[in-house]
């Protein structure tokens, strides 16, 4: 029994000093070189391929957009959706098989 105590304060005692203070670090120049990129742009053509269109979005979303509330699917969308899915099933092996 006085060994269990002795085991216990030791291992807090190792437990208080081992908790260090982190502030906000930022990352080695090679860590930041591989997030700090630009997205391509995504390419669409027209029909004729004569008009292209070049795209641009951002690489990361802005803290406000990460911000804004979800939207959700209640069970009836859920199941509407599941439902289309079943039907465009039995049209590709009606049709496609």
């Amino acid at each position: 029994m006085k060994y269990y105590f002795s085991f216990v304060a030791l291992m807090s005692v190792f437990s208080i000093f081992s908790q260090e203070e982190l502030l906000f670090q930022k990352p080695s120049a090679s860590i930041l070189q591989l997030a700090d990129y630009e997205r391509p742009p995504s390419i669409s053509m027209d029909n004729k391929k004569q008009m292209v269109l070049f795209s641009y979005r951002d690489t990361y979303k802005t803290l406000q957009d990460l911000n804004q509330e979800e939207l959700r699917l209640d069970y009836a969308a859920k199941e509407n959706i599941l439902h289309v899915l079943w039907e465009q099933e039995q049209f590709l092996n009606k049709y496609l098989k």
